[in-house]
């Protein structure tokens, strides 16, 4: 059986954290989905246009949406794995 630890989850947000710079301040965003499509791409593109001094994530936890939501959101971590991570129920 596999440590929580080893989830691929953990593992990137682990890397991420890791790769920031030292004692440097950090917001996450955590956002929960449930068949949200129509609104997603405006949601991630008001997130990649966020200007700050602080190095900042988007983690956003996809509850098995059954409407296209899952691809929308595996598109936007695959084009800014540095801002966000893809967490899927299930």
């Amino acid at each position: 059986m596999p440590n929580e630890t080893d989830t691929p989850f953990i593992k990137q947000t682990t890397n991420l954290f890791t790769n920031m710079q030292k004692n440097a301040p950090i917001v996450a965003i955590y956002t929960l989905v449930y068949n949200h499509a129509p609104f997603l791409r405006d949601y991630f593109e008001g997130v990649i246009a966020q200007q700050t001094n602080f190095p900042f994530i988007a983690v956003v936890h996809d509850d098995c949406s059954t409407d296209g939501s899952t691809d929308i959101i595996r598109e936007y971590a695959e084009k800014y794995p540095d801002r966000i991570i893809h967490h899927r129920s299930g």
